[in-house]
């Protein structure tokens, strides 16, 4: 413990010396760090129009939520944009202490399901391929990426919403439903996506459990223990909508509060439904204000923060895998492309669950990996945490031989992305194609680390049950001896 609080203090010290020194502006300004939805410059132009009287949520490019508005303006009116980063820096310490946690979890499930008896592998490697890095290494791995210290030093969301999914995964470690259920909602309130966390965080609740040593969980008890998660993380999420809405109330902007405008939604949808079609068109008069421009205020703040990610409706430059086929596509095949792109994230939940129903880490890693690659606009702060979840099962890409590629191509795609970026913008040498390559090819990086880890994890498990059904054959025949 002494080793990670020494590494949290430099951790922090490095942190708050590069906002001292000014990188703040610098890196916000990077394309790789800030989106509109995660940038410091949306959150301020937020604060702004509150300060003045004005809706935030009215034809403004401020995608922040009401909470996160309401706290950097209380911070930034008493020390300044110095102090308004104070909580970001504050959730990259709370992740750091979660994650010792999370490897301890994942050392425990390492050994549970390694090898019997340390066999050796065909490739020759031992039970090590099973192996999970050390608590204060993990530590070190979080606080010393130049990924994560950069989603810090910008002061993205990114780093709050890392915090709440390092805390989703540390209360599933730990068997606690409600902990994990109010950081998936914490997360899903800042970015959505970590949403998709909730069956990989049931499967490692229920691995938890003294019967998961004997027999996987079957498809049933996963279903069910996602069903109590997402009942948790649903009520959750209401109490962070209601707490919202009376932000925005107190700011004196109830036109924009969400849950009276569901209520009668859903009042008005009623009423349609029991007087008939022509009653359904006229209470439409009490639908208003919905989407915005209507009763009396911007509409729903929800609407306009979550329609961002839902909807791709911003093409600027990313390093995710969208935006240049968002630009390019006509608006009629939208929809459909929406569709596609959300599907995808979704896609691979419950099949891995089944596939892996007891390598509960191996599923987050997994999921965060997807989330990472194919969420709409990702920044260097999703891949950190997810390189840094990575070093928990990490060892099991050793004996795959690519470990070496992925480093170095890692570092190469580092290095080209923001040169191909400056010869585009800077130098105006090249277009938009030569960026768009560099993000092209980290997406064939995580699709080569996803299925590398996949095919090796499988084969792991099927090393395991043939040792064990091997290992139990041989006693039963010592005892007929």
């Amino acid at each position: 413990m002494r080793t990670s609080l020494a590494l949290l203090a430099a951790g922090l010290g490095l942190r708050l010396a590069l906002l001292v020194g000014g990188f703040g502006d610098y890196v916000a300004s990077r394309i790789e760090v800030s989106t509109l939805g995660n940038g410091v410059l949306s959150i301020r132009e937020g604060v702004a129009l509150l300060a003045t009287g004005t809706s935030p949520y009215t034809g403004s490019p401020c995608y922040a939520p009401p909470l996160v508005l309401a706290g950097a303006g209380a911070l930034a009116g008493r020390g300044g944009h110095l102090a308004a980063a104070v909580p970001f820096v504050a959730a990259d310490a709370a992740a750091a202490l979660l994650l010792r946690t999370v490897a301890r979890h994942a050392a425990l499930e390492a050994r549970r399901f390694a090898p019997p008896g340390g066999g050796r592998r065909a490739d020759g490697n031992g039970g090590g391929a099973a192996a999970s890095v050390g608590e204060d290494v993990l530590v070190a791995l979080y606080l010393f990426n130049p990924l994560t210290l950069a989603a810090c030093v910008g002061c993205t969301t990114t780093c709050l919403e890392s915090a709440a999914v390092v805390g989703a995964v540390a209360g599933a470690a730990t068997g606690s439903a409600w902990s994990a259920a109010a950081c998936v909602a914490v997360g899903a309130y800042l970015g959505l996506h970590p949403l998709l966390l909730l069956v990989s965080l049931a499967v490692l609740m229920l691995n938890r459990r003294p019967s998961s040593l004997h027999a996987a969980p079957s498809l049933g008890a996963i279903l069910a223990a996602w069903a109590g998660l997402a009942a948790r993380t649903a009520a959750c999420l209401l109490v962070l909508a209601a707490a919202s809405d009376a932000v925005l109330a107190a700011a004196g902007h109830p036109g924009d509060a969400c849950l009276p405008l569901t209520w009668r939604y859903v009042r008005a949808a009623g009423a349609a439904t029991d007087a008939g079609g022509g009653a359904g068109r006229g209470g439409r008069e009490d639908w208003g204000g919905w989407g915005g421009g209507g009763g009396g205020g911007g509409g729903c703040w929800a609407v306009h923060v979550y329609s961002l990610p839902l909807l791709f409706t911003d093409q600027t430059p990313n390093i995710g895998q969208w935006w240049y086929l968002f630009a390019q596509v006509f608006a009629a095949q939208r929809p459909f492309f929406c569709f596609t792109a959300h599907a995808l994230c979704a896609l691979f939940a419950l099949p891995s669950a089944v596939r892996f129903p007891r390598q509960g880490t191996l599923l987050v890693v997994l999921q965060t990996g997807i989330n990472t690659m194919l969420r709409p606009y990702p920044s260097v702060g999703d891949l950190g945490l997810y390189l840094t979840l990575l070093a928990t099962i990490g060892a099991r890409l050793a004996g795959s031989g690519l470990g070496l590629l992925l480093s170095n191509s890692l570092l190469l795609l580092g290095v080209l992305a923001p040169a191909m970026w400056a010869q585009w913008i800077g130098a105006e040498s090249a277009n938009s194609n030569f960026f768009y390559s560099i993000t092209l090819l980290l997406g064939v990086w995580h699709t080569l680390v996803l299925v590398q880890l996949v095919l090796v994890s499988a084969q792991l498990g099927h090393e395991c049950k043939e040792e064990a059904v091997g290992g139990g054959q041989g006693g039963n025949k010592d005892k007929r001896e």
